[in-house]
């Protein structure tokens, strides 16, 4: 069964806020039921520019640079992921499926509290 609007939105945040479309594949035995065909990557992309590099040699916590990349406009798993399901290239379940959940569900880029 595939996740519902607000069961993903629920995760998602504002990211899914736009999902106007969800594709939903049909499945079948060659796909194993996921209704997908070939492979479709999702990316995340982290690129150095000269501040990040530095701040990666001061051994910036991990939460510090995905904070500083992702204002730099770096585009996450789950913005790709979203992105090719709004178009239909991906179902939304695949999207679940492929994003760990910790990307769903923790979306704040600051450590976790114990």
């Amino acid at each position: 069964m595939v996740p519902g609007r607000a069961f993903f939105a629920a995760r998602a945040g504002r990211r899914a806020a736009s999902l106007d479309y969800l594709a939903r594949g049909r499945g079948c035995e060659a796909c194993g039921g996921r209704g997908t065909r070939g492979r479709t990557g999702i990316y995340e992309l982290f690129v150095l520019d000269s501040e990040l590099a530095d701040r990666v040699a001061e051994d910036a916590p991990v939460y510090e640079l995905r904070e500083r990349a992702l204002e730099k406009g770096m585009k996450t798993l789950l913005d790709d992921a979203l992105e090719k399901a709004r178009a239909g290239v991906i179902p939304i379940s695949e999207v679940l499926r492929a994003v760990p959940y910790r990307m769903l569900e923790d979306r704040s880029g600051s450590p976790r509290s114990a």
